[in-house]
C-alpha cells in the first residue's frame, strides 16, 4: 500500500500519530511525508516507529527541517530495521557523514532483502496463487469478444474480429478495474510470488513484536488503508492492445526451427528477476487482486468448444436478448443454453456459471428483462442447473451492451465476487511449479513444448517427478496458462502454448476452405498431390498426407481427434492407413433418399433440447470404427458387402453382413433418424447406434444431450410410438423386440430408462 501525506504541515504532533500507527500497520510499503515540518522531534518519533515496522520499503522525508540529532535518530533505527530499503533526505540539514551511514544501512537492507529474495525463488516454500480461468462461450454473433473488450475497459468496435485466444487481465477487488497484462509481465509469476511471500513472513514477524509505548492516534490506521488504494491504477503493468493473439495465416509449415533442448537458450533466464523495492508493491497489489485468463472461444464449428473447458474456473454462456423475445423462431437460444448448463453441470459441477444477455439497449423496457427472467427461471427448473444471480436487478442473469458499457460494471463485479469464494484458489503452490511456469510462459513466441523439453525445464527447477510434473501441467492448464491434455500418450506428448496455433492445425484439415493453403508444386514433388485431392473430394485422408500437414506431431492430432473431438474415424478404404473427415462430406436431400428405402425406423428426437452442431457427423465416424473393427460382427458372417455411403448430413452403413442401415440428420425438425433395411437386425441395429449416442454424450456433450426415442410401429406405417414405459414396449412391433438369437444385444425395456427425458 502506498500514503502520500506531502506538503500537508503536520509537524511533530502529526508526525507522533503517524509513527504509533506504523509500529501497528504491515500493510503499508511507501510512505510520503516530505514537506511537512516535523523537526527533529517528529524524525524521533518517526525512527522510533522504525525499530518495530517491518514491512516498510520506502520513506520519503526531505525538506523537513530536519538537523544532526533527528538525523542521527533515524541512522541508530537503522541499526535494527531490516526492512527499509529506500529513505530520501533531500533539503534537510543533516551531517555528510550521517546521511552516508544512512546510505550505507539502506544499501545493506537492500542487499539482504535480495539475498533473501533469492533464497525464496529457490524454496519450496508455497501459498495461494490468486489465477482463475474465465471462459465465454456462445453461439455465433453474440457479443462474446466485444464484452471481453468492454470488461478491459477498451472501446466497442464494429469490425472486432472473434477468435480463439487467451487474454490475461488483473483486477482490483476494491476498484473493480482490469487491464490487459503485457506479454513481458506474464513471465514474472515467481517474482510476485517470492515477494508475496517476504511480504507474509514480515508481516508475521512484525505481529510478534510487543510495543509497550504504543498510544494509537484515533483515525491515523483507517486514514493509510483508505490512502492506500489511492495509487492501484497508476501501479498497473504496461497495457498492450486487446485482442492481439497468434496470427492465424497459415504459412504452409507448423514445425519449428529448431529443437529447444539442443539450443542455446538459457531454460531459467526469465525467472530470476534481480530485487527491486517495486516486486513488493506489486505484490501487495496482486494479494489484494485476481488475474483472469480470458478465454474468448469463439471456435463454434462441431461443437469443439468443449475440448477447452476444465472442471475450475468461471463459465459466461452468453446469449443475444433479442433472440428471448422471439420464443417461437427457429433461432430461440434456450436450448442452447440448456445444453450448456448440462453440459457444465455434468464437466464441473461446483463451476460457477453465470448468463450473460447482449444488446440489452434493445429491449429497454424491464418488463421485457423480467419475461426473459421468467422463462429462464422455467428453464432452469427444467435443466436443474444453478446460475449466479443478478442480485441487484433481481434477475438470474445479467443484461449488457458493449455498445455504451451498460451492465459491464456489475458482471466485473460479480466476476471479482466469484473469485473471492472460490476456494480452489487458496490451494497452496510450490513457488518450484511457479518457477516452472515462467520458464514455460518464456517460450510462449512457440506454438508448443514437447513434454521431453518440458521435463527438461522441470528438472532444472527441482521438479523430477513425472507425478508432480504432470499435476502441475493440469494446474496450468485449469488456470487457463496453457492447454494440456492426458487421455493418451500422444496428447500428453506436447504442452500447447497458443491456442489458436492449435485450433488453425485442427482445421487445415477438418475444413474445406483450407485445401487452397497447400502448395501444389510442393505437394506434386512429393507424390502427395492425389492425396490433398481425395481429401476433400471424397472427406477421407490418407496417414501419408496427415503426416505431410501435421509432420511429426500427426499422432497427437489424430488422437485429439479422434480420442477427444470424435470427428476422426480410421477406415479400410484401400492399402495404407486412411480416416473418415465427416466433415467435409456433402450435403445431400435426405427425403428423397429416405422415401427410396424400405425397413423399419427409429427417431431420435431433440426437439425438446437441442441438437447440437456435429453430433450426426460423430456418430458416422463412430459407426465406421465399429464397422471396420468388427465389433458386432455376427459369429456365422466373415465380410461385409455393402461399401458405405456417406453425405455430411445422410449415411448408409452396414454394420455386418445383412445389417444395413440409413441415417440422416433433420436440424430443421431437430432429429435423427436411423432406418434399417432388415427388421430382424433392428434390436441389435439399435443398440449398437445408441451406445455410440451415449458416447458422445458422455465423451464430448458432458451429458448436455436430452432426446426422446420414437419407435415405427409396423414396417413402412409412418407411425410412430415414443418410447415411454414397459407398457409402451408392449404395443410395439416385434421386430423391435430382441429375439433368441439378438437377446444379447438389446432389451428394449431397458433401453427406455436410457433414452428419454
Amino acid at each position: 500500500a502506498i500514503l502520500n501525506i506531502a506538503g500537508n504541515s503536520i509537524g511533530k504532533d502529526g508526525s507522533l500519530y503517524i509513527a504509533d500507527a506504523l509500529k501497528v500497520n504491515t500493510t503499508l510499503l511507501r510512505l510520503n511525508m516530505s514537506d511537512n515540518s516535523i523537526g527533529d522531534v517528529g524524525a524521533g518519533y518517526i525512527a522510533s516507529s522504525l525499530r518495530v515496522n517491518r514491512g516498510l520499503i520506502n520513506l520519503n522525508l526531505a525538506t523537513n527541517g530536519i538537523a544532526d540529532d533527528g538525523g542521527n535518530r533515524l541512522a541508530n533505527s537503522l541499526e535494527i530495521n531490516k526492512s527499509l530499503v529506500v529513505m530520501r533526505l533531500s533539503g534537510n540539514d543533516i551531517y555528510d557523514q550521517t546521511r552516508e551511514d544512512i546510505k550505507n544501512d539502506l544499501n545493506e537492507n537492500h542487499f539482504r532483502k535480495g539475498r533473501i529474495y533469492n533464497s525464496t525463488l529457490e524454496s519450496n516454500e508455497g501459498t495461494s496463487w490468486n489465477m482463475s480461468k474465465v471462459m465465454f462461450v456462445g453461439t455465433t454473433r453474440s457479443g462474446k469478444t466485444a464484452t471481453v473488450r468492454s470488461l478491459l475497459g477498451l472501446p466497442f468496435t464494429h469490425d472486432a474480429n472473434s477468435t480463439t485466444l487467451v487474454s490475461y487481465a488483473e483486477s482490483s477487488y476494491n476498484r473493480h478495474y482490469w487491464i490487459k497484462i503485457s506479454s513481458s509481465a506474464l513471465r514474472n509469476h515467481a517474482a510476485f510470488f517470492a515477494a508475496r511471500l517476504m511480504l507474509k513472513r514480515n508481516s508475521q514477524l512484525q505481529r510478534k513484536i510487543p510495543d509497550t509505548s504504543l498510544n494509537s492516534r484515533s483515525g491515523i490506521l483507517s486514514i493509510i488503508d483508505q490512502q492506500a488504494e489511492l495509487f492501484l491504477r497508476s501501479q498497473l503493468r504496461e497495457t498492450i492492445q486487446y485482442p492481439g493473439g497468434v496470427s492465424s495465416n497459415f504459412n504452409g509449415n507448423l514445425s519449428r526451427e529448431n529443437n529447444l533442448l539442443d539450443s542455446n537458450r538459457s531454460p531459467l533466464a526469465v525467472s530470476n528477476e534481480t530485487f527491486d523495492e517495486n516486486m513488493l508493491l506489486d505484490a501487495h497489489l496482486e494479494a489484494k487482486s485476481c488475474t483472469f485468463a480470458l478465454w474468448d472461444c469463439a471456435v463454434d464449428f462441431f461443437s469443439m468448444q468443449h475440448i477447452f473447458l476444465t472442471k475450475g474456473g468461471i463459465y459466461l454462456i452468453m446469449f443475444d436478448l433479442r433472440e428471448m423475445m422471439k420464443p417461437d423462431t427457429k433461432g430461440n437460444p434456450l436450448s442452447y443454453l440448456s445444453f450448456w448448463l448440462r453440459s457444465l453441470e455434468s464437466l464441473s459441477p461446483t463451476a460457477s456459471v453465470v448468463l450473460v444477455g447482449t444488446f440489452a439497449n434493445s429491449i429497454m423496457e424491464s418488463d421485457n428483462l423480467k419475461f426473459i427472467d421468467k422463462v429462464i427461471q422455467g428453464m432452469l427448473k427444467t435443466t436443474g442447473a444453478t446460475v449466479e444471480r443478478n442480485n441487484i436487478d433481481q434477475l438470474r442473469f445479467f443484461p449488457v451492451d458493449n455498445k455504451n458499457s451498460s451492465g459491464i460494471r456489475r458482471l466485473r463485479q460479480k466476476i471479482e465476487e466469484i473469485s473471492t469464494r472460490d476456494l480452489s484458489l487458496q490451494y497452496r503452490v510450490p513457488m518450484k511449479w511457479i518457477r516452472l511456469l515462467d520458464t514455460i510462459v518464456g517460450y510462449s513466441d512457440l506454438a508448443y513444448l514437447k513434454i521431453l523439453e518440458v521435463k527438461e525445464l522441470a528438472r532444472h527447477v527441482g521438479i523430477t517427478s513425472a507425478h508432480e510434473l504432470e499435476e502441475a501441467l493440469e494446474l496450468f492448464n485449469t488456470r487457463g496458462i496453457l492447454f494440456y491434455l492426458t487421455s493418451t500418450e500422444a496428447l500428453k506428448s506436447i504442452v500447447v502454448l497458443q491456442p489458436q496455433w492449435l485450433v488453425d492445425s485442427l482445421f487445415l484439415i477438418l475444413r474445406k476452405e483450407s485445401s487452397y493453403r497447400f502448395k501444389s508444386k510442393e505437394l506434386k514433388r512429393l507424390g502427395l498431390e492425389d492425396d490433398l485431392m481425395y481429401t476433400y473430394k471424397n472427406a477421407v485422408a490418407s496417414r501419408d498426407f496427415l503426416d505431410y500437414v501435421w509432420e511429426e506431431k500427426a499422432q497427437f492430432f489424430i488422437d485429439l481427434i479422434m480420442s477427444t473431438i470424435m470427428l476422426f474415424s480410421e477406415c479400410n478404404f484401400g492399402e495404407g492407413k486412411f480416416y473418415l473427415i465427416p466433415s467435409l462430406l456433402q450435403n445431400t436431400d435426405t427425403d428423397s433418399r429416405n422415401q427410396q428405402k424400405k425397413g423399419v425406423r427409429c427417431i431420435f428426437d431433440f426437439s425438446l433440447s437441442f441438437l447440437a452442431p456435429g453430433i450426426f457427423q460423430r456418430l458416422l465416424c463412430l459407426l465406421i470404427a465399429h464397422k471396420f473393427s468388427g465389433g458386432y460382427l455376427s459369429q456365422e458372417s466373415e465380410i461385409s458387402t455393402v461399401a458405405p455411403w456417406l453425405f455430411f448430413n445422410f449415411g448408409t452403413i452396414e454394420l455386418e453382413p445383412g445389417g444395413t442401415i440409413h441415417l440422416s440428420e433433420n436440424t430443421t425438425s431437430q432429429t435423427l433418424t436411423v432406418l434399417i433395411e432388415d427388421p430382424k437386425f433392428a434390436p441389435k441395429c439399435l443398440a449398437i447406434v445408441r451406445s455410440k449416442l451415449e458416447r458422445i454424450n458422455q465423451d464430448v456433450m458432458h451429458q448436455g444431450l436430452r432426446w426422446d426415442v420414437l419407435l415405427e410401429t409396423s414396417e413402412n406405417s409412418n407411425t410412430f410410438m415414443k418410447l415411454a414405459n414397459p407398457q409402451t414396449c408392449k404395443k410395439l412391433h416385434r421386430s423391435w423386440h430382441a429375439t433368441k438369437k439378438y437377446r444379447n444385444f438389446v432389451d428394449i425395456e431397458n433401453f427406455v430408462d436410457h433414452s428419454t427425458l
